[in-house]
């Protein structure tokens, strides 16, 4: 009855570890449309501060096209959306750092800070997709 105990434990390590590594590339995809919204609206908040600039300045703006006198004239709500999406774009990355951390315990390996560090660099670099978090993560790299 022993052998059977460890062959059923050893079972179950390979579908917990098997289920994690199939739920990860899922779990990071939902983020990942969410990710890029964030990145998107923090874009056109930055891109607002700029036209506003040119505002200043030059006092008037009628030679600007017109999606980007639309900007300007929605540059205040873009600043109140950008706060909202870059608190939800760090908790998506406490999340997928969460989910490394997890990976590496479940896999027994030691989580070095460079490795960590590597991983935020990784989630704050805007050509990074989400198969290449993905393989960091699984360390299929």
């Amino acid at each position: 009855m022993a052998a059977d105990e460890e062959g059923y434990g050893a079972l179950q390590g390979e579908l917990v570890a098997g289920g994690f590594a199939g739920a990860m590339p899922f779990a990071l995809s939902l983020c990942e449309d969410c990710v890029k919204s964030c990145i998107q609206i923090a874009a056109f908040a930055q891109l607002g501060v700029f036209i506003q600039e040119i505002k200043m300045q030059e006092g008037d703006c009628s030679f600007l096209a017109a999606d980007l006198k639309s900007l300007l004239d929605t540059a205040g709500r873009g600043k109140d959306e950008q706060a909202k999406e870059s608190v939800k774009l760090e908790y998506l990355t406490g999340l997928v750092k969460d989910m490394f951390l997890d990976w590496q315990r479940f896999s027994g390996v030691t989580t070095s800070k460079s490795r960590l560090g590597q991983l935020t660099e990784l989630l704050h670099d805007n050509a990074s997709s989400c198969q290449q978090v993905i393989d960091f993560v699984l360390n299929t790299k």
